[in-house]
């Protein structure tokens, strides 16, 4: 083959054209012909380092930090320590400011007397008991990307991998007076001011002998139609009667209204399921104002914006449920990461920062768009169950790897593919409303069973993070609990 070669270049070089043409383009295929022998120098010499750094780190234990013991930090944890247990790869670290882990889904419950109170809180150290998690109660104040260190009010916290799952928190739009004067519905002592605040104000009532100012008193705004104020207006609309009638109150002066600035509530869901909150709502005795903009909150009254006109009522307490964004330290860490609305932590397919591979983020803090989705996931317990898999998952692969002295890049870990199933929402202890389904085939249920597959599906999701021991109360308090009137 190169004898014919040689010869048919022989008798082109006879061609005047040609040997021109030749002589330019020879040197360019030389240069080629360099580059690619020195790519692939290069692409040996990488590896040849990976290698080497990866024989280094063998048998040394890798630090895995979770930031946050809420649903997708907790779980995140618990799969990562039962992947391995039969190795000594990594110690893993979880950090929160409460030793517990608050039930959220049903803090609404416990803002209202339904069940005790302290049944939506559970022990991190009784969760953990039995794993070599090693828990941390302290508030993280700082990250040190670079080198790779985490700050808390008592301590610093080294590691190679990070989790980002410190959760949300409310947000009042900076709307005057709002932070200081309505009562968010996030956290557990959230759930006992309002409680405490619900009974005092009935007494009061109780007291008062005049009508109008009694009226104020038991005058109830909860601002926002969401998921959360949906569900704690028809707690309200089952608790405050319960409330008037054990302090001797007439029913016919208390009032609940649930405003919010969108059109319909639910707003997240289907129409015909924002419909069906709605009359259920309504029925419970709840008025529903939308397209309302609240524009102040003082002690004693709430100002807003309706058709264009400005009004200022009398209100004995303003339930605050507008909005979430991320935790302090996720909105420090956005100056750092790439971030969206709220703050979000955008990441790849393997549920990694995309601006830094060494942090995972799970959870509500996440901003991850699925393949043939033009938004994010949800900032639901379900998406929390299934991106803590697919974390402790990877960080497993990687964890391992690095201690058996294995390239990292080359790690085959797994892509977030999550499959939601919708949500089902408690208006109060009798009555919901539910969106479920698969893919393209989904469903609305009406309330009883509902009611029946939240309070199954609650206490599947926490069994297996609670364990055996918890499974009684936790059944007791989806199924038996009663409302307790304070």
């Amino acid at each position: 083959m190169k004898k014919n070669f040689d010869e048919y270049l022989k008798d082109r070089m006879e061609d005047p054209v040609f040997r021109e043409e030749w002589s330019k383009t020879l040197p360019m295929m030389n240069r080629m012909m360099d580059d690619t022998l020195s790519d692939i120098d290069k692409r040996q010499a990488d590896q040849e380092a990976l290698r080497a750094e990866a024989k280094a780190r063998a048998g040394v234990q890798q630090n895995v930090v979770v930031v946050g013991a809420g649903y997708a930090g907790l779980l995140t944890a618990k799969h990562l320590d039962k992947m391995l247990k039969k190795s000594d790869a990594a110690k893993v670290t979880l950090i929160d400011r409460n030793p517990y882990h608050l039930m959220k889904a049903e803090i609404h419950a416990a803002a209202t007397g339904r069940g005790k109170a302290e049944a939506v809180t559970y022990s991190l150290a009784e969760i953990f008991r039995k794993t070599d998690v090693e828990l941390v109660q302290d508030t993280v104040q700082a990250i040190d990307f670079d080198g790779r260190l985490v700050t808390g009010d008592h301590g610093t916290y080294a590691y190679d991998y990070l989790v980002l799952a410190a959760g949300s928190q409310p947000t009042f739009f900076g709307i005057p007076g709002a932070a200081d004067h309505a009562y968010p519905l996030w956290t557990y002592p959230d759930a006992l001011a309002i409680r405490d605040r619900l009974a005092n104000l009935f007494q009061q009532a109780a007291q008062e002998s005049n009508a109008d100012a009694r009226k104020q008193l038991l005058s109830f705004y909860v601002i926002g139609a969401g998921l959360t104020g949906v569900e704690l207006a028809g707690e309200l609309a089952e608790y405050l009667p319960l409330l008037a009638k054990k302090y001797g109150v007439r029913k016919e002066d208390v009032s609940l209204t649930e405003l919010d600035a969108l059109p319909r509530a639910l707003p997240n869901f289907p129409e015909k399921v924002s419909a069906r909150a709605a009359k259920i709502l309504t029925d419970l005795g709840v008025q529903l104002k939308f397209n309302v903009k609240v524009q102040e909150v003082t002690a004693d009254a709430l100002t807003f914006e309706e058709n264009d006109t400005t009004q200022t009522v009398p209100a004995g307490m303003v339930l605050w449920t507008a909005g979430i964004t991320a935790n302090d330290i996720v909105q420090t860490a956005a100056e750092t990461l790439e971030s969206e609305k709220g703050f979000r932590l955008v990441e790849d397919a393997t549920l990694r920062s995309v601006t830094d591979q060494r942090v995972f983020v799970v959870g509500d803090n996440m901003w991850f768009v699925p393949k043939r989705k033009t938004t994010s996931v949800p900032q639901m317990v379900e998406n929390c169950e299934q991106s803590s898999k697919v974390a402790a998952k990877n960080l497993a692969t990687l964890t391992k790897r690095a201690y058996e002295g294995r390239v990292l890049e080359y790690a085959p870990l797994k892509s977030y593919r999550p499959d939601l199933h919708g949500a089902m929402v408690s208006l109060g202890a009798k009555h919901g409303v539910a969106y479920i389904g698969v893919r393209n085939l989904m469903l609305m249920l009406p309330s009883f069973p509902t009611q029946l597959f939240k309070r199954a599906i609650n206490v599947v999701y926490l069994a297996p993070v609670l364990g055996p021991k918890k499974l009684p109360t936790l059944l007791a308090h989806e199924f038996l609990a009663r409302r307790k009137v304070r």
